[in-house]
């Protein structure tokens, strides 16, 4: 599940009961990694939570589904590493997460836990919209 609270910004007719049908929540687990700032995104699936967020300019933070603290993607410039990540989508029908990092001008594949799988370099900009999908 995406939910895009942008939806109800963007349209003052629609509010976010017409966007939820069930509200869970769900206590994230607290220490020095797990922290966000300004969360820019959230993508919620049947095991994962992942939170793209303006903590360390730019980070994402994977929880499980019941809160549990899992990892927080590396900044940096090696080839597994992020350096501001621009969007986040997670791919149901492979299971794969996918961080666009456009300082550095590559996509990340990760394994659904946030495993490092491969990067991919792109030559110019990848259009994202205001939701955060990657174009």
């Amino acid at each position: 599940m995406v939910l895009h609270v942008t939806d109800a910004l963007y349209n003052p007719d629609r509010t976010i009961e017409d966007m939820i049908s069930k509200l869970e929540i769900t206590i994230l687990e607290s220490n020095d990694l797990s922290l966000v700032s300004e969360i820019n995104q959230i993508i919620i699936n049947d095991e994962y939570i992942y939170i793209r967020d303006r903590f360390q300019n730019g980070g994402v933070v994977i929880f499980d589904i019941n809160g549990k603290f899992v990892r927080r993607l590396t900044h940096g410039q090696a080839p597994e590493e992020i350096v501001i990540a621009r969007s986040i989508f997670y791919d149901e029908s492979t299971g794969y997460l996918y961080v666009y990092d456009d300082t550095s001008g590559k996509v990340l594949k990760l394994t659904k836990d946030g495993a490092f799988v491969s990067t991919s370099y792109i030559d110019g900009y990848i259009s994202v919209n205001t939701r955060g999908g990657i174009l």
